[in-house]
């Protein structure tokens, strides 16, 4: 059995199965002549005569790269982030912490992944 890729029978100018078939009938009919040519055909065909047959290797699936996340929607940079901190300083112990764990949320929900 022959394998023949997708992408060859693809770019033959003519049909393969058709192809094959004719010369394996050619050639069942050239065993009853005398002094006359055998028969011929492209190679490919001859090679899948030859073989038995063949069958079709179709490509294998592409995998489609995944588009890129979109951009967050509150981007942080780093300038804006310790803006924030020092405005913290002199606060009470529980405002710097609720204002540190917002500043740590948004970070996080900017981080890809």
């Amino acid at each position: 059995m022959l394998n023949i890729d997708r992408s060859t029978l693809n770019h033959l100018e003519f049909d393969f199965e058709q192809a094959l078939s004719d010369f394996a009938e050619a050639k069942r009919q050239h065993a009853f002549t005398v002094d006359v040519a055998a028969p011929t055909a492209h190679p490919l065909v001859e090679a899948a005569f030859a073989a038995g047959g063949f069958q079709v290797m179709e490509p294998p699936p592409v995998d489609k790269v995944p588009a890129p996340p979109p951009p967050p929607a509150n981007p942080l940079n780093k300038a804006q982030a310790l803006k924030r901190l020092n405005r913290l300083q002199g606060k009470t112990v529980g405002t710097q912490l609720d204002g540190l764990r917002e500043l740590l949320i948004q970070m996080f929900e900017n981080m890809p992944g």
